[in-house]
């Protein structure tokens, strides 16, 4: 792939770290084998390695307020053609995180794991409209939750607004129609979910990773939840309760709170 081949391209967005492209399809004979069996396309990472190391000064000019250019992923539409059948998989982790904690971190790896996620998004409310409580300013917890992340790339803090959980969703589909969600959710607040504003709603739109925290098993499988949601749109993820609670005892900032306050 040369410099000559931005004449092909047309960057239609980038957002943090999801950058969307088109393709002239005569590009793909240059730089990569053509497409492989569904259009999937062989060598996908490498070729998107590639494209983010010879454009990014460009996107330094183009996106002058993005904070960091490390896009970990790209999607790519072929222009004249249907969009490609790429999607990212994102786990959404909701929650008040008050305080943050290693537990949180300790789920999202799981999932990422279980799940073949792409990357976990944790996404921040102000507060838990179910909780009276009190709750440290946003950048506190975001500081707090910052240092446990770490360099870790597949896992994103992202503000929610303060939207209920139906809006937060609505608003991520419209902006990243090319990912797939899946709510990760322990099974305390599975018991819960039917008190979320428009929760029906919530149920149909997105999948969901229950996580077994064993105390809640026979609740969660009365509640409301299991009832009223496709068994085909929950994913049931086993925990150890020793794996979970020594991880939450090996943190500064563990508290007896829930790893799991969800954004209602």
């Amino acid at each position: 792939m040369t410099l000559d081949s931005i004449s092909y391209i047309n960057i239609i967005s980038g957002v943090q770290d999801i950058l969307c492209i088109e393709l002239h399809p005569e590009m793909l004979t240059n730089i990569m084998k053509p497409p492989v069996g569904s259009g999937t396309f062989a060598n996908f990472e490498k070729f998107i390695c590639l494209y983010v190391f010879i454009f990014q000064e460009q996107f330094t000019g183009v996106y002058k307020d993005t904070a960091y250019l490390d896009f970990s992923y790209v999607c790519v539409y072929l222009r004249n053609t249907n969009p490609f059948p790429m999607l990212l998989k994102i786990g959404l982790l909701g929650g008040s995180f008050n305080p943050p904690h290693h537990g949180h971190l300790y789920l999202s790896l799981e999932a990422l794991k279980r799940l073949n996620l792409h990357q976990v998004w944790w996404l921040f409310c102000k507060n838990n409209p179910l909780k009276q409580i009190r709750y440290e300013s946003f950048k506190v917890r975001e500081k707090r939750a910052r240092a446990i992340v770490g360099m870790n790339r597949k896992i994103r803090l992202v503000n929610s607004n303060d939207l209920y959980t139906y809006k937060t969703l609505k608003q991520l589909k419209s902006r990243y129609p090319q990912c797939v969600f899946t709510w990760i959710m322990g099974m305390d607040s599975a018991t819960t979910i039917h008190l979320w504003e428009r929760w029906e709603e919530i149920i149909r739109s997105v999948r969901f990773a229950v996580f077994n925290r064993g105390d809640y098993l026979h609740k969660c499988m009365r509640s409301k939840f299991i009832s009223r949601t496709e068994k085909s749109r929950i994913s049931n993820i086993i925990i150890r309760k020793n794996n979970l609670s020594s991880t939450l005892l090996r943190s500064k900032d563990s508290t007896p709170e829930s790893p799991m306050n969800q954004v209602h």
